[in-house]
């Protein structure tokens, strides 16, 4: 079995980890931005519970999201590798979400459109 040394561009893994829990943290307050103003929008979207679902589904994972991240920086300088698995968990669900949520509006919008 291989040992990771080092991550992309730094010289050790705890400082990629940072770097990734970091991104991660400001990507997730970005994307949560989004959903409070889609969600104060929502009045255009009272017609479409999919729509509906898609914000408060995607409101509540990514402040997970951010709480995890949270979570995940700490664990790092304090070399505490379980606090990882939290982050991990919640990031694959937010692919596994991300990906459904494009699957559902290209097929709502595919419906409405014929």
């Amino acid at each position: 079995m291989a040992i990771i040394n080092s991550f992309l561009c730094w010289s050790n893994t705890r400082t990629g980890t940072a770097v990734c829990g970091y991104y991660t943290l400001i990507i997730s307050v970005v994307c949560l931005a989004f959903y409070m103003l889609r969600y104060i929008a929502l009045d255009d979207l009272k017609d479409s519970i999919e729509l509906k679902g898609i914000v408060y589904a995607g409101f509540v994972l990514y402040s997970f999201l951010i709480g995890v991240s949270l979570i995940l920086l700490p664990g790092v300088y304090m070399d505490r590798r379980f606090l990882l698995l939290p982050w991990i968990y919640v990031l694959v669900i937010t692919v596994l979400y991300e990906t459904g949520a494009i699957a559902l509006v290209t097929t709502v919008h595919l419906e409405q459109d014929h």
